[in-house]
């Protein structure tokens, strides 16, 4: 699996990553012992100063809302720019009890390659729109004028 999945007990404390987000961990520098195990994420959102704090507020609400069993789910898509790439990513946040415990389950698919495609898309509609519209622009143009020489010629 790809996707980088952590479990939080009921308190939100980290207690599981998997091998895709200690991956991930690493190749982008992150320096928490035990990949963050043991660790609050609330905390991590909570206190988020970076590129990204409107979106961690968000998550934290989200994951709250989760652990308060005032949602079932909870899903946001967000920027996550390295210096060296455009990164997108889709979070989606479930929770689940085993054994009368509950845990929260964060999963973070990386939606790159589905984002440019998109951003492709749209910069390829709004061309077009924007050839139509130049077409039909010169169109009523062109008919302006032919109306203009019928109208001398009938005179």
């Amino acid at each position: 699996m790809h996707h980088h999945l952590a479990v939080l007990d009921e308190n939100g404390i980290i207690i599981f990553v998997n091998k895709a987000w200690r991956q991930f961990a690493d190749a982008n520098g992150l320096v928490w012992d035990d990949y963050g195990v043991g660790r609050s994420y609330l905390e991590v959102c909570e206190f988020d100063e970076g590129d990204n704090a409107i979106e961690a507020r968000a998550a934290l609400k989200g994951i709250h809302g989760i652990m308060t069993n005032q949602q079932e789910e909870y899903s946001l898509e967000y920027p996550c720019h390295s210096p060296a790439e455009q990164r997108w990513f889709f979070m989606y946040v479930f929770r689940y009890e085993d054994n009368c415990k509950v845990h929260i389950v964060v999963i973070h698919m990386n939606i790159t390659g589905q984002m440019l495609a998109e951003e492709k898309l749209q910069n390829s509609h709004d061309k077009l729109q924007l050839s139509l519209e130049e077409r039909t622009a010169n169109f009523v143009m062109t008919t302006e004028q032919m109306k203009r020489e019928i109208r001398k010629q009938k005179k």
